[in-house]
């Protein structure tokens, strides 16, 4: 009987691509950066400056690197993660804005020459 499974090298290629996404999505100044699993919308009545936006990770990235990585199907991987992020932000009018989100989950697409995660 054979097993599907995914090697401590591709566990580790899922990992290292999942720290560089949260990196890079966290550097963004976008209100709803493609990819990253979080945003911040307008306020009613308010318009807010993306350039601006600063995004935190607040807990939870240390905790990849002990994470189970699943194997969904020979081109994809999910791990369930508990990141908290915040955001920052001003509105037109001067005033500050500010958003917290968790992250549950992460998928790793595993079919191209890297791997490339989206958080969700």
């Amino acid at each position: 009987e054979a097993t599907l499974g995914l090697s401590e090298v591709g566990r580790a290629e899922v990992i290292a691509a999942a720290e560089a996404q949260l990196a890079a999505c966290v550097k963004k100044r976008e209100l709803a950066p493609s990819g990253c699993g979080f945003s911040i919308s307008n306020p009613e009545g308010v318009k807010l400056k993306p350039s601006t936006m600063r995004w935190s990770v607040r807990s939870g990235a240390d905790e990849l690197d002990s994470a189970v990585v699943r194997l969904d199907h020979p081109g994809s991987a999910t791990v369930d993660v508990d990141i908290a992020v915040r955001g920052s932000v001003r509105g037109t009018d001067g005033s500050r804005w500010q958003a917290s989100v968790r992250l549950n989950r992460l998928r790793a697409d595993l079919t191209g020459d890297e791997v490339t995660v989206q958080f969700g």
